[in-house]
């Protein structure tokens, strides 16, 4: 991989297309753009997507968004080694339970009030899997539903693991934990 490349992936060709656009009229982008590949991620070829986009060994970091299948992809990750992983999580579990949607190549996040709530996986089951791989939960956004993960063996001295609870303090979660979990918690979840 190129210095500083990006790679970013989409399974909608519009907002490729659209990405394309954007970072192509960007001025910090427009010299350089991104890599934009149209792709539907599964656990079955995401390590051949990386490589064959010469994505593979040590990197800096790893986003994971694809609104379902995030923790059944990052634990089939093994072509790559991030020293940083940002994943989107459900956080209307809160730290109650270590559970994911069950795997499907096909899956499509279900959104109830305008929330993808039958989606994803929740904070206990990603830093499970996250102590698996050799990495620790150090923050995460303000409303709780993206987190970030830094390998074992970067920044012990500057980044000390938090705990799950301390990713769950703004009211939006406790709202989310009430309203939204309700619609799906008897829904078909996975305990890991």
């Amino acid at each position: 991989m190129g210095f500083n490349a990006i790679v970013l992936f989409d399974c909608d060709p519009d907002n490729i297309e659209r990405g394309k656009q954007f970072y192509s009229n960007h001025p910090d982008t427009s010299t350089f753009p991104p890599k934009l590949i149209q792709a539907w991620i599964t656990v079955e070829n995401v390590n051949s997507l990386l490589i064959s986009n010469g994505i593979n060994g040590e990197i800096d970091l790893l986003s994971l968004d694809i609104d379902g299948m995030d923790y059944w992809v990052w634990d089939a990750i093994d072509v790559i080694s991030p020293r940083v992983v940002i994943a989107e999580i459900q956080a209307i579990w809160k730290c109650d339970q270590a559970v994911t949607v069950p795997y499907s190549d096909n899956f499509k996040t279900e959104y109830i009030n305008g929330f993808g709530v039958y989606s994803g996986a929740s904070l206990p089951a990603f830093v499970k899997l996250a102590k698996k791989k050799g990495y620790r939960l150090v923050g995460c956004q303000r409303y709780g539903f993206n987190v970030i993960f830094l390998r074992d063996d970067v920044g012990q001295d500057v980044l000390k693991e938090i705990s799950p609870e301390e990713c769950f303090s703004h009211p939006f979660c406790t709202w989310a934990y009430e309203e939204l979990l309700p619609l799906v918690k008897d829904r078909k979840w996975q305990r890991v």
